[in-house]
């Protein structure tokens, strides 16, 4: 077949891009060098018309699916990445005509109004400060809930939904996809949850964080009868949590969601 003059040689392979997961890998990387939990990366892109669920961002990461064009232009915009270059070539992912492409690519949308590349969004970001718990949840909480175990840090006002209380930080993977490790989620004091709401939990001086379900106890068992607390995580690997009778367990609050 005879190529156009116009067509480089063959130097990149998008399925072996695609297998080593490399765009995945530099979103996760850059999010995480600026300490931006799935949940905030999600409002700050919404931020920039880009409507996204912190699973579906969780996803690029993993390398399941890819942002589309205008979603990684606000990636770029996101971390001030002006020149397109910086992101794709530190992994060899286009030869320099690749790059060339992204970049007249990126011309083209800022001439027609659809990407603005030099924007501070900063100036448009409404901070608050809200009080943190200093221990993650599945830490020992003498101290969890006490008035001076918390410390107050500013979060974009759009990230911290209406009613919180306070945030507390997840400890492990166990509600992955949903939420990761590190991030800070929002609660809102409670001593009673519906089943499938999902809460804040002291279970024999444990905190977890979990989805709430009251279930009935089997037939013929000591708890026959009556609904008992179960607490479960996303993550599959995970084993539901049977709250028995004789635990000491209470329910802290509800997590609050966007």
């Amino acid at each position: 077949m005879k190529r156009s003059g116009r067509i480089s040689p063959v130097t990149y392979r998008a399925d072996e891009a695609r297998e080593r997961n490399m765009i995945g890998e530099k979103i996760k990387g850059l999010r995480r060098e600026a300490k931006i939990s799935l949940r905030d990366f999600s409002v700050i892109l919404r931020e920039r018309g880009i409507s996204v669920t912190p699973a579906s961002i969780n996803k690029w990461e993993l390398g399941q699916t890819l942002p589309n064009a205008y979603q990684l232009l606000a990636i770029f915009d996101c971390f001030r990445m002006d020149d397109p270059a910086g992101f794709f070539s530190e992994n060899g992912l286009l030869n320099e005509e690749g790059l060339r492409k992204v970049a007249e690519y990126k011309e083209d949308l800022a001439a027609s109004g659809r990407y603005v590349p030099d924007r501070d969004e900063g100036e448009n970001i409404v901070y608050v400060q809200m009080p943190v718990s200093l221990l993650s949840a599945s830490a020992g909480t003498g101290d969890f809930l006490d008035d001076d175990g918390f410390e107050f840090r500013s979060f974009p006002k759009g990230s911290v939904p209406e009613g919180a209380d306070f945030g507390v930080r997840v400890d492990g993977d166990s509600m992955m996809p949903k939420f990761e490790d590190g991030q800070v989620v929002w609660v809102r004091r409670a001593e009673t949850l519906r089943s499938g709401e999902e809460g804040l939990f002291v279970l024999n001086g444990n905190g977890f964080i979990k989805l709430y379900r009251e279930l009935p106890a089997p037939a013929g068992s000591q708890e026959s009868g009556w609904n008992r607390p179960v607490l479960f995580s996303y993550n599959s690997a995970y084993e539901p949590i049977v709250v028995g009778t004789e635990d000491s367990f209470r329910i802290c609050g509800k997590i609050l969601s966007l």
